[in-house]
């Protein structure tokens, strides 16, 4: 979705809307899951973090195997998911599209 709707800015559609914030937060749920999607050929946390590089240009890097996600987790002191969940609840309202970046941004 997001090289498409790069290509309908650069093409000049006029229908051409202001992408949802929501699909970061989606995104963020779903860094580090290790679901294989058959479709895809790729685990869903894969997919995930695509999606983050391409609508955030943040780099996450690879979901990261279950030993260095348990020793993060107990870092943190809770789970990556609500790391991320907390992160989204803190960074929400300050998210905006910045057009000339064709990302979103915490401003």
């Amino acid at each position: 979705m997001y090289y498409r709707m790069k290509n309908d800015v650069m093409e000049g559609k006029s229908n051409v809307l202001t992408p949802d914030k929501e699909v970061v937060h989606l995104f963020l749920r779903n860094a580090d899951d290790t679901t294989y999607v058959r479709s895809c050929s790729e685990m869903m946390g894969k997919i995930a973090r695509e999606g983050l590089k391409n609508w955030t240009g943040e780099n996450y890097g690879d979901v990261p195997p279950d030993s260095v996600r348990i020793k993060e987790e107990k870092r943190l002191g809770m789970t990556l998911k609500q790391y991320y969940e907390k992160w989204w609840q803190n960074n929400e309202g300050n998210m905006v599209w910045d057009k000339s970046k064709e990302k979103f941004k915490v401003k």
